[in-house]
């Protein structure tokens, strides 16, 4: 669980993308989280670390309506 925290302390809610890259992927050479943690067969860490991006994209999708 402590690779999940250090993850979500890089949050910067001014710059959701860098968060939602490390949890997913920035593109396929380039894996997410979550990805490595399938590679490693922690299916549940890496669906943690799903949810918590769609968490992100609804912030960030939030946060954009406002402005």
């Amino acid at each position: 669980m402590t690779r999940y925290k250090k993850v979500l302390n890089t949050r910067d809610d001014e710059n959701l993308r860098p968060l939602f890259t490390d949890l997913l992927a920035f593109n396929a050479s380039n894996p997410g989280a979550a990805a490595i943690l399938i590679e490693q067969g922690e299916y549940e860490a890496a669906g943690k670390f799903v949810i918590e991006a769609l968490n992100v994209l609804k912030d960030e999708k939030i946060s954009s309506s406002k402005s």
